[in-house]
């Protein structure tokens, strides 16, 4: 046991030491999770605000421009220009200028004040259905606000108010109150780094041994097998930990996002995880003639499954049935719901234990799998 103990660290601080001289692999530990992390907390935010507008305002009464500064006010809508023919719109459209035009009838302000029926035509750009989607949503909601105030304005004295608004709404939003969606997207970066470097340094690592001829003195050397995979493993944990640490870093004090669980709880979570992430790189390397071609295979099987299917980018339930039962095979499904419940709710165990489980029994049985067939190329 004695002599295991210094053979599995010596090749722990020699990964160490070559990972420190290796500018590649130093860039892909340090540069790549801090620039993936800009990347998206900037690329990938659903917050859809300042939505470029044109307005034709016939009317130009004082209603009229009070219900223009409903949109530039909002926040959400920007005024790209203002025009005088409804064909402006269509111009402003077509050319991609504008996503959303607001036509107001000359008639406009003298029906308000009459208490009639006004009619205002809005055209939405709908090449892009989630902004679309938003633009319709945003004007719904400003032109019903903007009608709730003309109507309390009318009864104003003659009926209480109450019974203008029989429901009093109060909606609370839990976790993340400023609705903001890097606080959604920080948390599950931390997921998708972690799976992708971790498999990435552990395919390179032994597929750049077989490179150099640096595998064979190894497996004649009286090392063992499961020495030489626990040494390496232990240095890519200590690697992947490192990179926790610096999109925590990166996440809580650059883009301000929460943190509201246990640090020791994410870091026991992201050791289970990290079974099947660097048994995806066992598994890579074994299959690998080449350094190159093993960080290719490796970033395909890692990246893709991580963002498409684990429930990153696209919700699962929206998926087609087929694809949801897929997704149940993507450790990173568990894992992203595990540390956005950390980071943003600072549920425990008790809560996490019906994803955790899942993501054990994954875990394991790919690091098993990548174990017998590395044992296999190795013997």
């Amino acid at each position: 046991m004695r002599k295991a103990r210094p053979r599995s660290y010596a090749i722990f601080r020699k990964e160490l030491i070559q990972v420190r001289r290796d500018p590649r692999t130093l860039a892909l530990v340090l540069i790549m999770p801090v620039l993936l992390l800009l990347l998206y907390g900037y690329g990938v935010s659903t917050d859809i605000r300042n939505i470029p507008m044109v307005v034709v305002d016939q009317d130009r009464s004082s209603r009229s421009r009070e219900f223009v500064r409903g949109f530039t006010g909002s926040g959400f809508f920007r005024i790209q220009r203002y025009g005088s023919h409804p064909e402006d719109i269509d111009q402003a459209l077509d050319g991609g200028r504008a996503k959303v035009g607001l036509l107001i009838p000359p008639d406009f302000g003298r029906k308000v004040v009459r208490g009639e029926m006004a009619d205002v035509f809005v055209a939405v750009d709908g090449s892009e259905p989630n902004t679309a989607n938003s633009s319709i949503s945003y004007v719904s909601t400003i032109v019903s606000r903007y009608s709730s105030k003309v109507i309390a304005k009318k009864l104003q004295g003659r009926v209480p108010l109450e019974e203008l608004n029989p429901i009093d709404l109060r909606p609370r939003i839990w976790y993340n109150p400023e609705l903001r969606s890097i606080n959604f997207i920080v948390p599950g970066l931390v997921a998708i780094i972690l799976m992708m470097t971790s498999a990435l340094l552990t395919s390179a690592t032994i597929a750049r041994e077989r490179e150099l001829g640096t595998m064979e003195p190894l497996i004649a050397s009286p090392l063992k097998s499961w020495e030489l995979m626990l040494g390496k493993i232990a240095a890519y944990t200590l690697i992947s930990f490192a990179d926790i640490a610096l999109v925590l870093l990166v996440g809580t004090l650059w883009f301000q996002v929460p943190f509201r669980g246990s640090v020791s709880l994410l870091l026991a979570m992201s050791t289970i995880f990290l079974l099947s992430s660097l048994g995806l790189g066992l598994l890579v390397s074994a299959r690998s003639l080449s350094q190159q071609s093993a960080i290719m295979f490796a970033f395909l099987v890692t990246m893709i499954p991580g963002l498409l299917l684990s429930g990153f980018l696209f919700p699962i339930a929206s998926m087609p049935r087929p694809i949801q039962l897929l997704t149940y095979l993507i450790p990173a499904r568990y894992f992203l719901a595990i540390v956005r419940g950390i980071f943003l709710k600072g549920i425990g165990v008790s809560e996490l234990w019906p994803q955790a489980l899942p993501m054990t029994i994954l875990g394991l049985f790919f690091f098993v799998v990548s174990i017998r067939s590395f044992r296999k190329e190795m013997g």
